[in-house]
């Protein structure tokens, strides 16, 4: 039915936009569980503090206390390195030690009240909670049958239908908006992602771009940074100009295209980040090569782009090839990154000098082709 595809699709993108954005979802479901767990110490405790001042509230001692000693304890396990969860699992558990508090009230205390904890509770956990829509519904369904099961033999009948008609208004009305609000939140991440991508990533090879690589080599270069900058590799087409003169500006930007998605996804199985440096230039970090194994990853970006066999007919090997300069830092703190940069790029001139499609490592006094990484 027309009906199931489109409640699939919305869920299906949900969950996309989740992924990508989930480290901003994690910490926004850190801040609502840490504000939960705050608002509910406060709350409890206050009100546990009452109940030695004003005699109405006596009844609610125990069941008061018991709910600042769970948030605690919740609070608490959810700080040990063993017990290391997603944010929203902590979450879901401090609603449901709430509502299983609020049960035990509803049963031995409250057998001639409305509870009202159990609809703030209700009320609550779809609004403040980022998950998927399902899991988050599901749950709070469950609460509140739960709480309506356990409950509700111990209520007069008078209270009882009350009881029902709250908690379902409560549950409804809680879905509804939690929906809206969590797609709102969802969807905000999501233009804020993309509006940062688009400042950060070149569009047409899809790597970074200029901008954000000297803000991560910034990051790189502050002291105590935890992967120091180790190894920088420069990247330039060879014969590009040729290259767009001969076929065309539109088959100049496929062969960026191809050449640029080849690094994105050798970046993302080995530990270089690429950048987009500039016209036909490409830039990598490495923070965890060693000399031997840079200039090894140098030959072999050298050899793979060749071997993507891009043809070109108005140079002497027919097809496009690549040259790569080097620059290794010995230093366990890193080398500045504008002193790596100028010693790759003139490992780079010296390829260009030497006869192209090479890679070429930078070491003081470099002018004859015996350094070469080759």
């Amino acid at each position: 039915m027309k009906w199931l595809e489109t409640i699939k699709t919305t869920h299906e993108r949900e969950a996309a936009a989740i992924a990508n954005n989930a480290e901003a979802t994690e910490k926004a479901n850190l801040h609502m569980f840490r504000l939960v767990v705050l608002i509910g110490l406060l709350t409890f405790g206050s009100l546990w503090v009452l109940t030695y001042l004003v005699d109405q509230f006596r009844a609610f001692r125990f069941t008061d206390i018991v709910l600042v000693l769970c948030f605690l304890a919740v609070y608490g396990f959810s700080r040990l390195p063993s017990m290391k969860a997603p944010s929203v699992l902590w979450l879901y558990c401090a609603f449901s030690v709430y509502a299983a508090v609020t049960i035990l009230s509803g049963i031995f205390v409250t057998q001639n009240y409305v509870d009202v904890m159990i609809f703030v509770c209700l009320f609550q956990l779809p609004v403040l909670t980022l998950d998927r829509s399902l899991r988050v519904d599901l749950i709070e369904v469950i609460l509140a049958a739960a709480y309506l099961l356990f409950v509700l033999p111990h209520k007069s009948p008078g209270l009882a239908s009350t009881e029902v008609v709250n908690v379902g208004f409560f549950t409804a009305s809680a879905l509804a908006a939690g929906g809206f609000l969590r797609r709102t939140r969802i969807a905000n991440f999501e233009l804020e992602r993309q509006s940062v991508q688009r400042e950060t990533t070149d569009y047409l090879t899809g790597l970074y771009n200029r901008r954000k690589l000297f803000e991560y080599l910034g990051e790189k270069e502050k002291k105590g940074s935890a992967e120091p900058l180790a190894g920088i590799l420069m990247l330039d087409i060879d014969f590009f100009k040729l290259y767009n003169d001969s076929y065309g500006h539109i088959a100049g930007d496929e062969c960026l295209r191809r050449i640029g998605a080849y690094l994105l996804s050798l970046g993302q199985s080995y530990p270089v980040s690429f950048f987009r440096y500039g016209g036909e230039e490409f830039l990598g970090t490495s923070s965890n090569f060693n000399r031997e194994e840079l200039c090894c990853f140098g030959e072999k970006i050298v050899d793979e782009l060749r071997g993507l066999n891009i043809q070109n007919e108005f140079v002497e090997r027919g097809r496009v090839t690549v040259s790569v300069g080097l620059a290794f830092s010995d230093s366990p703190d890193g080398r500045s990154y504008e002193q790596l940069i100028s010693q790759a790029d003139s490992a780079l001139y010296e390829a260009k000098r030497t006869g192209r499609n090479r890679a070429v490592v930078w070491h003081p006094g470099m002018s004859t082709i015996e350094q070469s990484c080759r």
